[in-house]
């Protein structure tokens, strides 16, 4: 459990035999893989390598918050990670009705996170996204059906998104919702690609906001 105010971070190898393995899989409800658990927000969370896969239980992300609880601070900056979200949650951010997705930031990596009734990265359902800010690495975010892949869940803001640099691939819900912005019927993101950005972005879905 990695609620607020606890802390979690791997370090592992991310390449060949000694690549370092850490599966986490939430058979229950409301707890998050890797963050918190029941109406708790997640604390701080930090991947710098290995192999990581961490599935939360039903309401709850695969990493970042529980049930009704926000996704804390999560940075990724290195390794392969698979996060896929339990019903009505993000695969990395919040669970499902939280306040927020909170502080997501991937700085390099192969990351996949797919949500189930969330967001992709950021809210979970009938929750608005935080901060995402991606810098590098080869990024996969899946919205459900009615959540954007990066940004809000159903109903849920897209909140401020800046990709400056990787290849990100970021696909909406069939229902309507944002490949980077807001769920269906939520409001826009700001989205930025920074002063110096290069990153290589495919939304399907669109990007909600039209101004960058």
């Amino acid at each position: 459990n990695v609620a607020q105010g606890n802390s979690f971070t791997v370090y592992a190898q991310s390449a060949g035999a000694d690549m370092g393995v850490l599966t986490v899989k939430n058979k229950g409800m409301d707890e998050a893989g890797i963050g918190g658990g029941s109406w708790e927000n997640a604390g701080t969370i930090t991947i710098n390598g290995g192999n990581v896969t961490a599935t939360g239980g039903s309401f709850a992300a695969g990493i970042g918050g529980g049930n009704k609880a926000s996704g804390g601070t999560i940075t990724i900056n290195g390794g392969k990670v698979t996060a896929n979200g339990g019903n009505l949650s993000a695969g990395i951010g919040s669970g499902n009705r939280a306040s927020s997705s909170g502080d997501i930031t991937i700085n390099g990596g192969v990351v996949t996170a797919t949500g189930d009734g969330g967001a992709g990265i950021g809210g979970g359902h009938v929750c608005p996204a935080g901060t995402v800010i991606i810098t590098g690495g080869i990024v996969t975010a899946t919205g459900g059906n009615e959540e954007a892949g990066i940004g809000g869940g159903s109903e849920g803001s897209g909140g401020s998104v800046t990709i400056s640099g990787g290849k990100v691939t970021a696909t909406g819900g069939k229902y309507g919702a944002a490949g980077i912005g807001a769920g269906l019927e939520g409001s826009d993101v700001t989205f930025k690609t920074g002063a110096n950005g290069h990153a290589l972005i495919f939304a399907n879905g669109g990007i909600g906001d039209k101004t960058n």
